[in-house]
């Protein structure tokens, strides 16, 4: 990003960059690889093609990557143990606390999304390969959706349950996709803008999907109009960071989360006049709000464990009761998107719960690995000139 300006340039398709004075632009992937690529810090342009050099790095499912490079020339990194997110199985828990497992195998989930009818799930796996699947509740099958080299994320089932939209780089430019469930027929591009955008919920109706700018805080939320023309309207651009925008069941409520306190709380304002008037729902912290099927609670994630609901009368005017506790989630994957889904008639969540390991295997440990004068057997490997 060029400062003050702030034009950007796409460089290449990575995360943590670091600039090395060896003249190499270090990043990182989603399979845990480190990679180099030349770099002309004077035409801010890279030099020659990518080459991946050091593998097994941690990184996390925000792309943050466990590496270092000192002025001496010396790397340091954790090791990561398989992919870059813990494996994780599904289980369903009910409000009275019971679990019943599902069988889908255990992978580095980072979101999973119910089908409307609730007979797949759409997951989001951050391993090897970062794409989308979808796994058959009834037939035990694991699909896979997505199939290109860069990052897929963020699924979200259209309400007729015919597509799931997710987020995808191509072009150099994250933007909002849609595609049949089953892989068939064609991708096609929701986002009619440049700017980055992941997919957050569909109306009910399936006419506006909302979104979420990801590239640099603060985060802003829009909304795209589908049909026959297209549109993107932002509705919160201010200074604070929004995220996980839903529309409620009637239409008429955008739920939310805000750090402008401070901290992360949920808010509620009418839909599509947001700026007429705004409530806040949370009162103690809040992330990640779900509108129950029916529009009667108002689910959010409170740090650490917990998911909390709230009452709700929708209407012209809106009634909120006291948020509850409803069901303890230790295990939630640390991230700032929606990580649970409830089921149609609000009885039972769909969590996720860290997978066991085998009999006869080791816990997987990392590690902390340093390569002293590294920067010199970098330069013999990925030469700038």
């Amino acid at each position: 990003m060029s400062l003050p300006g702030g034009a950007v340039t796409h460089l290449v398709a990575g995360t943590s960059p670091h600039y090395s004075p060896s003249g190499h632009l270090l990043f990182a992937t989603a399979d845990s690889t480190l990679s180099a690529v030349g770099f002309d810090a004077r035409r801010l342009r890279v030099v020659g093609n990518p080459l991946q050099i050091v593998e097994r790095v941690g990184v996390e499912p925000s792309g943050a990557a466990h590496y270092a490079l000192a002025g001496t020339g010396a790397l340091t990194y954790a090791t990561a143990s398989s992919g870059n997110l813990r494996r994780t199985t599904l289980v369903w828990v009910d409000r009275a606390g019971h679990e019943e497992a599902i069988n889908v195998p255990p992978r580095g989930y980072a979101y999973a999304r119910l089908s409307p009818d609730e007979t797949r799930i759409a997951l989001d796996t951050r391993d090897e390969q970062s794409d989308i699947w979808i796994w058959d509740l009834a037939h035990q099958i694991l699909q896979r959706l997505t199939n290109d080299p860069g990052m897929n994320r963020l699924p979200v089932w259209a309400p007729d349950g015919k597509r799931v939209a997710f987020s995808a780089e191509r072009d150099g430019v994250e933007s909002v996709y849609w595609q049949a469930f089953d892989g068939s027929g064609v991708t096609e591009r929701l986002s009619t803008g440049t700017q980055q955008q992941t997919p957050s919920a569909f109306s009910a109706d399936g006419s506006r999907l909302t979104f979420v700018t990801p590239l640099n805080p603060p985060y802003d939320v829009g909304v795209i109009t589908l049909g026959a023309t297209r549109a993107e309207t932002m509705l919160l651009d201010a200074a604070a960071s929004e995220t996980n925008a839903e529309l409620s069941p009637d239409g008429k409520w955008l739920a939310y989360d805000s750090d402008e306190s401070g901290r992360r709380e949920i808010w509620v304002r009418p839909f599509p006049n947001v700026e007429s008037a705004r409530r806040q729902v949370s009162t103690e912290g809040g992330t990640r709000p779900m509108w129950s099927r029916d529009g009667r609670e108002l689910f959010y994630y409170l740090l650490p464990d917990t998911i909390m609901a709230v009452s709700v009368k929708l209407g012209s005017d809106l009634t909120l009761g006291s948020p509850t506790p409803v069901v303890k989630y230790p295990e939630a994957p640390v991230l700032s998107g929606r990580n649970y889904d409830v089921s149609a008639d609000g009885k039972r969540f769909l969590l996720f719960k860290n997978a066991p390991v085998p009999d006869g295997q080791p816990a997987a440990v990392a590690e902390i690995r340093v390569i002293l004068n590294w920067t010199e057997e970098l330069k013999a490997k990925v030469p700038v000139q």
